[in-house]
């Protein structure tokens, strides 16, 4: 049951369908406060994305990783995938997505690569939910790869959490 409603809690929590002043009591492994962001840039003053995660989870734990794009330009792109280094998934195991990705496969750069293909049009935000598990204590560090339109075109970050 707590799996069902965890994707809908953050949903919740992070404001879709919520108005002003309204709460929602989840565990904070869903807590996706804007406190939380961990970057922001524009790539090719075509998006701007930003990226929640948390920076402490204990072992076992389920939490959320957001990366949401907004289109700032006038014209259409779409969100080719999300790479996520080996070496972050050595702590965690990254279970779904919402929106799902169609194909999970590794890169020869040392990444899984979640392909999506969803539209993003201009002016509008996509926001992807990564919901994942901690599975062993360590602190871990990977690549986060943001590809837009093509895979050559992407957003290079990098992503870090403690398992305790």
């Amino acid at each position: 049951m707590k799996r069902f409603l965890l994707p809908f809690a953050a949903i919740l929590l992070l404001g879709g369908g919520c108005s002003s002043g309204t709460s929602v009591d989840v565990d904070s492994s869903a807590d996706l406060s804007r406190d939380s962001v961990l970057m922001d840039s524009t790539i090719d003053q075509a998006m701007s994305y930003e990226l929640w995660s948390p920076e402490l989870v204990s072992a076992g734990e389920e939490f959320v990783i957001l990366v949401s794009l907004e289109n700032i330009d006038s014209e259409y792109h779409f969100l080719d995938s999300i790479d996520v280094g080996i070496s972050y998934l050595e702590g965690i195991e990254i279970e779904e997505s919402i929106p799902p990705y169609y194909d999970r496969f590794v890169v020869g750069d040392g990444t899984y690569s979640h392909s999506y293909y969803d539209d993003i049009f201009a002016g509008e935000t996509l926001d992807v939910y990564f919901f994942a598990t901690a599975l062993q204590t360590g602190s871990y560090t990977g690549a986060l790869d943001i590809c837009i339109d093509t895979v050559s075109d992407c957003i290079f970050r990098d992503i870090s959490i403690t398992v305790e």
